[in-house]
């Protein structure tokens, strides 16, 4: 009886603790929901993307635009890059570097390029206006020269 009792209990606890972090957004220090764009620079000719675009476009799949993105990978906050990866491509950080390393990328597609620095990040967004990432959408509002091409 005891055991029994015992295991419910640990079920129960197990889905509550689930259904949390499911439910729940995600947040930063000060208890702001962190909610994901996709940016490009504002001079780019890039138009409102999906997320299956998006998808798509970070995973090198064929039968993109005539005019190829360049996906760029954020990784100057780690919940955030967790984020994306869950909520776009549903996948781990570790499946997606698996499937990067053993990718057919299409003929003259680079492979995604990580940044550590936001700052540096924003800086190569705004050199180069056939690329794309993700950043907060508070990020986002603070850069004039990035434009919002999804919202994630």
């Amino acid at each position: 009886m005891f055991d029994s009792v015992r295991a419910a209990f640990f079920r129960l606890c197990a889905w509550s603790v689930l259904a949390s972090f499911f439910a729940a957004p995600c947040a930063v220090a000060g208890g702001t929901p962190i909610r994901l764009v996709m940016v490009t620079s504002a001079d780019s000719r890039i138009g409102p993307l999906t997320r299956p675009m998006i998808r798509k476009i970070y995973l090198g799949s064929a039968g993109m635009p005539s005019r190829p993105i360049y996906p760029l990978i954020n990784q100057s906050n780690r919940l955030l890059h967790e984020m994306f990866l869950q909520k776009v491509l549903f996948m781990s950080k570790e499946t997606y570097e698996r499937h990067m390393r053993h990718s057919k990328f299409p003929v003259g597609t680079l492979l995604p390029v990580s940044y550590r620095s936001e700052a540096r990040l924003l800086k190569h967004l705004n050199a180069h206006p056939d690329s794309i990432s993700y950043v907060p959408d508070h990020v986002a509002a603070q850069w004039p020269a990035m434009r919002v091409v999804a919202r994630l």
